[in-house]
C-alpha cells in the first residue's frame, strides 16, 4: 500500500530550511543546512560568487577565520558561521553533498547596514553662555547600538567630569521622521563657552560616526552674513 511517503536510500537535503538570512554588519551569521542520512558523505560550503570552497565538514579552507562550519548531529544540521559580517560577505552560499551527482542548497544572506545621520544643521552656531543640544540618529538597524560616544575633535568626552554637561540616548523612539526603530543620542551643553566650539563626532557602536561643527560665538550685534544662534 503507498502511503504518499517518500524514501531515500542515501543522502538528502531536508526541503524545510532556510533559504534567507539577514543580519547586521558587525555581528554574526549562521547560514544552516539540514542533511539527512549522511553516511560517509562530505558537506561543503561554497562561496557562489567566486566558487570558492570555505569548508568540507569541519575543515575550513579560506585564510579569512571568521568562516567557521559546525555540526549538530541531533538535527543534522550543517551551519556555516560568519563572524564578524561585513557588507561585502552578502550573497549566495551553496550547501552541497558529495552525492554523485551532487545535491545543493542555497542560502542568500542579506547584511543590513545602519547609517548615522545628523539631526538639525552640520554647522551650528550659538552664543556664548546659552545651551546647545546636538543629536545624532541610528537608522536601518535590526538592533539598536548598545552605546553612543561622542568626541571633542579626538577626545572622548567624559560628561561626569565636565559640569552642565551630559548625554542622552533614546531608543525605540520617534524621531522627527516618525521612524520608531531609530536611536536618538543626544549631547547636551547648559552653557557653551569659547573653548567648546569645534567638532563633534557622534560614534555609534553599529554604524559609521558623524561629525557636526559647533561655533560658540561672544557679540552683541549679529553680522548680516552670520546665521542665527540656535538651541
Amino acid at each position: 500500500m503507498n502511503s504518499g511517503a517518500t524514501f531515500f536510500a542515501g543522502p538528502y537535503l531536508d526541503g524545510s530550511g532556510v533559504s534567507n538570512v539577514t543580519t547586521q554588519i558587525g555581528t554574526h551569521a549562521y547560514l544552516p543546512c539540514k542533511v539527512k542520512q549522511l553516511g560517509n558523505k562530505s558537506v561543503s560550503w561554497v562561496r557562489v560568487r567566486d566558487d570558492h570552497i570555505l569548508t568540507v565538514d569541519r575543515m575550513t579552507f579560506i585564510a579569512d577565520e571568521r568562516f567557521q562550519s559546525f555540526y549538530v548531529e541531533s538535527s543534522g544540521v550543517w551551519t556555516l558561521q560568519i563572524k564578524y559580517v561585513q557588507a561585502r560577505d552578502a550573497g549566495i552560499y551553496e550547501c552541497q553533498v558529495s552525492t554523485e551527482p551532487k545535491i545543493s542548497a542555497r542560502v542568500h544572506l542579506h547584511v543590513v547596514v545602519p547609517r548615522t545621520e545628523l539631526i538639525g544643521d552640520s554647522d551650528r552656531y550659538v552664543k556664548a553662555g546659552s545651551a546647545v543640544i546636538l543629536r545624532c540618529v541610528v537608522r536601518g538597524a535590526l538592533e539598536p547600538p548598545s552605546y553612543i560616544i561622542w568626541y571633542h575633535g579626538t577626545q572622548q568626552i567624559f560628561t561626569e567630569s565636565r559640569r552642565g554637561w551630559k548625554t542622552q540616548l533614546d531608543r525605540g523612539a520617534p524621531d522627527l521622521d516618525g521612524d520608531i526603530h531609530s536611536t536618538i543620542g543626544s549631547l547636551i551643553i547648559e552653557s557653551t563657552r569659547k573653548k567648546d566650539s569645534g567638532n563633534y563626532s557622534c560614534s555609534p557602536s553599529n554604524s559609521p560616526p558623524i561629525t557636526v561643527s559647533l561655533h560658540s560665538i561672544r557679540y552683541t550685534n549679529r553680522p548680516t552674513n552670520q546665521p542665527n544662534p540656535a538651541r
